[in-house]
């Protein structure tokens, strides 16, 4: 697990590089009543504008939000390393 704040925004890239084309080729297909139903033309816009929108959330939105409810549920001090 990335462990300062470059390996937290490298991890998060390549997350998003697998995830977003795939998600929205399912979506996609899904919508459009099958995988070969699919415009191109839809998979090219739709795929940088979500990368952009899923890259600036998981930076400043979820990664703090997560931080903290993890915090909360698990206090550092307490644990022990071997």
């Amino acid at each position: 697990m990335p462990e300062n704040k470059k390996q937290k925004l490298i991890f998060a890239l390549i997350t998003i590089l697998i995830t977003v084309p795939s998600f929205v080729v399912y979506c996609l297909s899904i919508e459009n009543g099958g995988i070969l139903n699919i415009d191109p033309i839809n998979i090219a816009i739709l795929i940088p504008i979500e990368f952009v929108l899923a890259y600036l959330s998981e930076v400043f939105l979820m990664d703090p939000l997560v931080c903290r409810i993890a915090l909360k549920a698990v206090n550092p001090k307490n644990i022990h390393k071997y």
